[in-house]
C-alpha cells in the first residue's frame, strides 16, 4: 500500500501504531506504516469509523462473524466507506477469471462470449461461463515453511492467528468471488497441524446450497497452508465444469506473473479439444494500485468530488462490500468450528 497511496493524489499517510514503539518509529521513518495483527482489526476499524475516517481493512476483516457485523453496522449507519482489503480481487486477472466462470458478466467481444460463439448449438452461457455449469472449485494457498517461524504471530492464538485467518482467508474469498455467489454450508474441515491453539494448516469442503453443477451440487474445496513442505508459495484456482476446466496459477499475486489456462471438451457438434492459455495484466499495476484506487474513487464520490462513479453504483458497491466481509467471516468461523478448533476472538472485549 505504501507505494500506490505515494502514487495516488487524493491519499495521504499521517499515522502510525504498533505495540513496540521502538520498531513503529524506524518502521514509520522508512514506510509512515505498521500494520496490527488480527485480533485488533475490527476494534481499531470501529474506532477509525466512530472518528468519522473511512476504512480500508487488511484481511481478516475481524477475527470473527459477530465482530464483522458489529463493524459493518457502525460503517453503514456512518455512511462511511469501509472496505476488507482483498488487493488480488481488484486485480483485472482475477476480475477475467470471474468473467470466464459467470455467464452474466458475458459481453460482445469478452473472452467468454468468443468461446460462446464456438459452439452456438448450446446457447448462451446461461448456466456456468466458459466451462459450462460449474461442478467444483478448488481454491489453494499453501505458504513454504521457511516463511514463518513458529513465534510468528500467525500463530498466536490471542491475536486471532491461525492458518485460516491468514493463507486461508484468500480460499474463502475465492469460494464466493470467482463463482459470484458465497457458499451456505461447510460440509467438512480438518486442521492438518495445530500450534499454540493454531491451525498450521487447514483443508475444508464447502456445499453452495443447490446452485451450479449438472446436478445442483457445486463443491468448494480450500486447501490453506503455513507449512507446506515445497520451496516456493503456492496459490492456484482449479474449476471443473460440465464443458471443461479451468486453472489460474498465482491468483492472490497476479502482478508478479501469472496463467490462466482453459481446457475445453469436445462438444456436440464436432469441434475438437481446445486449450487456450491467457495472461491479463491491465496497465500494469500492482494489485495495491488498482485496490487503492477503488477506494479512493469511492471516497471522492461520497464526499462530492468529481470524475469518480455515480454515487448510486457506490452505495450498492458498499452493501456488497458490507455483506461480503460479514460473509467471509462466516465461513471462517464455521471452518473452525467443523474442525473442532475455536472460532477466533478479539484480542480485546471491545464490543
Amino acid at each position: 500500500m505504501i507505494w500506490p497511496a505515494r502514487r495516488l493524489a487524493d491519499v495521504q499517510v499521517v499515522g502510525v501504531a504498533a505495540r513496540d514503539p521502538v520498531r513503529a518509529e524506524a518502521y514509520a521513518r522508512r514506510h509512515g506504516y505498521v500494520a496490527l495483527p488480527n485480533g485488533l482489526h475490527g476494534e481499531w476499524a470501529a474506532a477509525a469509523l466512530r472518528a468519522g475516517k473511512h476504512v480500508l481493512c487488511e484481511k481478516p476483516f475481524t477475527a470473527n462473524a459477530q465482530e464483522a457485523r458489529h463493524v459493518m453496522g457502525i460503517a453503514r449507519s456512518s455512511g462511511l466507506v469501509c472496505r476488507e482489503a482483498f488487493h488480488n480481487s481488484e486485480h483485472p486477472a482475477n476480475k477475467r477469471v470471474a468473467e470466464l466462470l459467470q455467464a452474466s458478466r458475458r459481453t460482445k467481444g469478452t473472452v467468454v462470449a468468443r468461446i460462446a460463439e464456438r459452439t452456438p448449438q448450446q446457447g448462451p452461457l446461461a448456466r456456468g461461463g466458459a466451462i459450462g455449469e460449474l461442478l467444483s472449485l478448488t481454491a489453494r494457498v499453501l505458504i513454504p515453511s521457511w516463511a514463518f517461524k513458529e513465534g510468528d504471530i500467525r500463530f498466536n492464538e490471542g491475536l486471532a492467528g491461525g492458518t485460516m485467518m491468514d493463507a486461508g482467508c484468500y480460499c474463502a474469498d475465492a469460494l464466493s468471488f470467482f463463482p459470484g455467489f458465497p457458499p451456505t454450508a461447510v460440509t467438512s474441515a480438518a486442521a492438518k497441524g495445530v500450534l499454540h491453539g493454531c491451525d498450521t494448516g487447514m483443508e475444508a469442503r464447502v456445499a453452495y446450497g443447490g446452485k451450479g453443477g449438472g446436478a445442483g451440487q457445486l463443491v468448494g474445496r480450500i486447501e490453506a497452508d503455513l507449512r507446506h513442505g515445497g520451496l516456493l508459495p503456492v496459490t492456484l484456482i482449479t474449476a471443473e465444469g460440465t464443458r471443461g476446466r479451468l486453472t489460474y496459477d498465482n491468483f492472490v499475486v497476479p502482478f508478479f506473473g501469472h496463467q490462466i489456462t482453459l481446457a475445453l471438451a469436445p462438444d456436440r457438434g464436432g469441434q475438437p479439444p481446445e486449450t487456450r492459455r491467457m495472461s491479463v495484466y491491465g496497465s500494469g499495476e500492482s494489485n495495491y494500485y488498482y485496490q487503492l484506487r477503488r477506494f479512493t474513487d469511492d471516497v471522492v464520490a461520497l464526499r462530492g468530488g468529481t470524475g469518480a462513479r455515480a454515487l448510486a453504483e457506490v452505495e450498492a458497491s458498499l452493501q456488497k462490500d458490507a455483506a461480503d466481509a460479514i460473509a467471509n467471516m462466516e465461513l471462517v468461523e464455521a471452518i473452525y468450528t467443523a474442525a473442532g478448533l475455536r472460532p477466533r476472538q478479539p484480542t480485546h472485549a471491545w464490543f
